[in-house]
């Protein structure tokens, strides 16, 4: 009887480490859980990634297919600024302060719970990007910003915008050689700029903003911090 008993419990824990290790190598994030995180409408995308989509292994490794090799980085201190330094001030007051509040208080180096996807040989795979960013909430796993950087503008990429995503704003910026283009979508924005360096060299940069997701980040945080508040000051109840 006992040792009908000892065979059946290891039959059942072997059928529940075979049932852990189908679901560990499932498509899933690669921490958390990516439920009950809001959907929303899309707007841009960048080699397919979007406003909606997740951090996954699958990503991760069409990514680096299509990209080439990656580095990665944590708690990052997040800057929205792009062209120059204050021109979401005097263009996009509405990213600049989500940008201030995102680094409050200021003067402070704020480490942002967020993964950084960077990929700095795409030209190795004729991707004609010098530097590409993909920065994703370590809370929701979505994307919250995509930033491209590059020096040569081989595929006229103003005009492949303006005709994947439509009307543009020209945005008027009082720099000799600057171009500047916008577009705005279900609340996220791509921008387009094109500032020369101090010898005169264009540098181009694309940005995609998910606001919401911004947002939400923003948002976790202060909750964050209210907690860790509140339970620095229960403790402190108990000192005296």
């Amino acid at each position: 009887m006992r040792l009908k008993l000892i065979k059946m419990v290891l039959s059942l824990t072997g059928i529940f480490i075979v049932s852990w290790l189908n679901m560990a190598c499932t498509d899933q994030p690669e921490s958390g859980s990516p439920q009950a995180v809001a959907v929303h409408g899309e707007s841009f995308k960048f080699f397919g990634v979007g406003v909606n989509s997740v951090l996954s292994a699958d990503l991760s490794g069409d990514l680096s297919d299509l990209l080439g090799d990656s580095s990665t980085a944590r708690k990052n201190v997040i800057d929205l600024e792009t062209g120059y330094r204050g021109f979401l001030k005097e263009f996009f007051p509405e990213l600049d302060q989500l940008n201030q509040g995102l680094n409050y208080p200021p003067r402070e180096r704020i480490e942002h719970k967020t993964i950084k996807r960077m990929y700095r040989y795409a030209r190795k795979k004729d991707v004609p990007f010098d530097y590409i960013e993909f920065l994703f909430s370590e809370y929701t796993k979505r994307p919250v910003l995509i930033r491209i950087l590059f020096k040569e503008d081989v595929l006229n990429i103003a005009e492949t915008l303006k005709q994947k995503y439509g009307p543009v704003k020209n945005v008027d910026v009082a720099i000799d050689g600057a171009n500047v283009f916008s577009w705005r979508k279900n609340g996220d924005y791509l921008i387009l700029s094109q500032v020369p360096d101090r010898a005169g060299n264009p540098r181009y940069q694309i940005v995609i903003y998910f606001v919401k997701r911004l947002e939400a980040l923003k948002a976790a945080q202060e909750a964050q911090r209210d907690k860790i508040f509140q339970k620095k000051a229960e403790a402190g109840k108990t000192v005296f």
